[in-house]
């Protein structure tokens, strides 16, 4: 007799209870196994809808209206002009990235404001002045808007593609809320490696990227002023997060999206540079010089 067929008589001869608790077994270890490829940075591919997020939190009041006047394609607004609508204690983050669901907490993880809490140790939080926002050029991605009135509370939000009015305005439908994330960004700080991550070791100067054989890249914050990156600088999380997150591949663009991306005089953005079958390579910087 084979050893199959002895296994076979073997669950046979089991009870129900028996089998029924090898079964529950099973089902954990299958269950546990999918959790981990939940959390595993190697687990890509994530199934989001198509079109805009619908975002929503156990913690939304009211909405309110948000006017953009747009300008030669570009609509500019200004930290005051958030104030004199929401108050004057109000911050904000203002970032476009393809949508990445329907949690808020991922874009909290996303956001400039969790990249320089976590990377001071809670000593700096993001000041925007302002920002803008092209209508017409945004292609797939959506704009994410986040109003603080504290260093970790968010009192609304605005995660979509804002509305364009017959005025020739166009329009943000900002959700208030109250939601406290100083344990999200509690959580980051025991995961965010001490000394920083290690995804800088090998630098690939912008002329040897077509011998690199980089096809894409995951362009950072224009926050260094040396083409070193400091464990401090806040793009180190923010690359950092992306790369542990199942969302990498939504955010990778093409390698030549480099030089065509805004810089600022004096700042340099560091972009992670991968091969066609999504491997590490290295890292360059921009600074709007080749």
């Amino acid at each position: 007799m084979t050893v199959r067929g002895r296994r076979h008589i073997l669950y046979r001869r089991l009870n129900k209870k028996t089998r029924f608790l090898l079964a529950g077994v099973v089902l954990l270890l299958l269950l546990g196994g999918a959790a981990f490829a939940l959390r595993n940075p190697s687990g890509l591919a994530v199934e989001i809808e198509d079109g805009p997020p619908h975002v929503t939190t156990p913690w939304d009041q009211e909405t309110v209206p948000f006017f953009l006047e747009e300008d030669q394609g570009q609509c500019t607004f200004t930290l005051e002009q958030l104030q004199e609508t929401f108050g004057e204690d109000v911050s904000f983050t203002f970032d476009n990235c393809p949508s990445l669901g329907n949690d808020i907490d991922t874009y909290l993880l996303n956001s400039f404001r969790m990249a320089a809490l976590v990377n001071s140790w809670g000593k700096e939080s993001s000041e925007n002045q302002y920002a803008t926002f092209h209508p017409h050029k945004e292609g797939d991605n959506v704009c994410i808007l986040l109003l603080y009135d504290g260093t970790t509370h968010l009192m609304g939000y605005f995660i979509g593609l804002p509305q364009e009015e017959e005025d020739g305005r166009w329009r943000m439908d900002v959700t208030l809320c109250s939601y406290e994330f100083s344990s999200l960004y509690r959580q980051q700080l025991e995961e965010y490696p001490r000394g920083g991550p290690q995804l800088f070791t090998h630098f690939i100067p912008l002329d040897d990227l077509e011998e690199s054989g980089a096809v894409w890249c995951l362009r950072g914050y224009e926050t260094s002023t040396t083409l070193t990156v400091q464990p401090t600088d806040s793009q180190c999380y923010h690359l950092w997060r992306v790369v542990n997150s199942p969302y990498l591949e939504r955010m990778l663009s093409p390698v030549e999206n480099i030089f065509q991306s805004t810089y600022q005089d004096g700042k340099w953005t560091c972009f992670l540079l991968y091969d066609q079958d999504l491997h590490l390579l290295g890292y360059t910087m921009w600074g709007g010089e080749t």
